[in-house]
């Protein structure tokens, strides 16, 4: 576990907040081993960097107390300085990205034909994807990238969350409400386990609306989590320059294979995918932002139900509050991004009024399968929005 005096110290060698907060997400993603030889270095740099003129005998001392040469030691306080507490401190952690296809591009028959397939179906299948570009450069008679590579520069293009013709998406008609574990850790009454995310996923800006852990025993809490903090974000979405639908016309739900939904979504002409196949849970959020939640991988599988994990492969375990916290921030980072490709459309006063009707329309369909206090939980979220001080303030 990492302690309060190790945040400290990360957060004293961070610029400000927003940068110890990435810095503390990249350090809770390090695998335990990792994440245990980062803070022993950054002891020492904290020691060495505090000194008023330290000397060769005092870099020598803490070199030896890490168990490194004078050289190597000079060489982690020139990557500290550099690159932060962190990333230039942790063992193996690239913090400049390698020449690769996956950055720089595959070639320009291959390139326009992943931005043709990427502008008119941004979420199709991998598989698709590369039997296209490989089609492409056939026809072309130019020599096709691999697969990997392939896939590797269509991760990085999704990873990148650009949008184009941003100003012309519409928030709010069109959304996908998925759920994927990731490489993230928390404690729980059965042993160490897998963060389970559920996304509430706007498919044409792919700003995530909402954001939810799954609780063991209880399939539809991430579902409620997630309307609810999609409420807790109206009055950040009333503000920034989204075009707000009108009303809700797709919600696509891969659900839980514990929560009974029978038919009741069907009553609102909701599109429901039907969870058949190996790699269900969390594909469908894949295709729209990647393979990544900030330093966390998804991790694709046929449950959504939280899978316990070996110790000694895990990062570190945190509460369910803490990996609550650090998901979201990930998750703040991701919408920043989109959010700043966008310009502004209606007046704040009309966007939030809408987004009140999206978000009810989105309630009104969860809340026949809910129980009693779940759906007071969400109408709570809806009147604190609705009718609470300030509803046109930061929440």
């Amino acid at each position: 576990m990492i302690s309060a005096a190790d945040l400290e110290l990360v957060a004293k060698h961070s610029a400000d907040r927003a940068t110890f907060e990435s810095n503390e997400a990249t350090l809770l993603a390090l695998p335990l081993v990792s994440q245990s030889a980062v803070l022993q270095r950054l002891r020492a740099m904290d020691k060495y960097v505090g000194m008023p003129s330290p000397t060769a005998a005092d870099a020598a001392t803490l070199a030896a107390d890490l168990g490194t040469s004078e050289r190597n030691f000079y060489r982690l306080v020139r990557k500290f300085r550099e690159h932060g507490p962190v990333a230039g401190l942790a063992p193996n952690f690239r913090v400049r990205q390698r020449a690769s296809a996956a950055a720089d591009g595959l070639g320009k028959v291959a390139e326009i034909t992943l931005e043709r397939i990427l502008e008119t179906e941004e979420d199709a299948r991998w598989k698709d994807v590369v039997d296209e570009v490989l089609a492409a450069c056939r026809a072309a008679n130019v020599e096709p990238p691999s697969t990997a590579a392939i896939r590797r520069r269509l991760l990085a293009l999704r990873a990148e969350g650009r949008l184009r013709d941003a100003g012309e998406r519409i928030f709010g008609e069109k959304w996908l409400l998925d759920q994927s574990a990731i490489t993230l850790t928390r404690e729980s009454d059965e042993g160490v386990e897998y963060v389970v995310v559920t996304l509430l996923i706007d498919r044409q800006t792919k700003l995530i609306g909402g954001v939810g852990l799954f609780r063991r025993g209880n399939p539809l809490s991430g579902v409620l989590s997630a309307l609810v903090d999609a409420w807790s974000r109206v009055p950040e979405f009333a503000g920034a320059g989204l075009n707000v639908a009108s009303r809700v016309r797709e919600f696509d739900w891969v659900y839980p294979e514990d929560a009974h939904v029978s038919g009741f979504m069907l009553d609102y002409g909701v599109t429901r995918t039907s969870g058949r196949g190996p790699r269900r849970h969390g594909e469908n959020i894949f295709r729209m932002i990647g393979n990544r939640l900030g330093p966390y991988t998804l991790l694709i599988r046929s449950t959504a139900n939280p899978q316990l994990v070996d110790e000694q492969l895990a990062t570190a375990p945190l509460p369910f509050a803490k990996a609550e916290e650090v998901v979201r921030h990930a998750v703040a980072k991701w919408n920043e991004g989109i959010l700043q490709q966008m310009k502004a459309g209606r007046s704040r006063d009309a966007r939030r009024k809408r987004l009140i009707e999206i978000m009810r329309s989105m309630t009104e369909l969860f809340l026949r399968a809910l129980d009693d206090s779940s759906a007071a939980i969400l109408k709570d979220a809806e009147r604190k929005i609705t009718h609470g001080p300030g509803v046109l303030g930061t929440h």
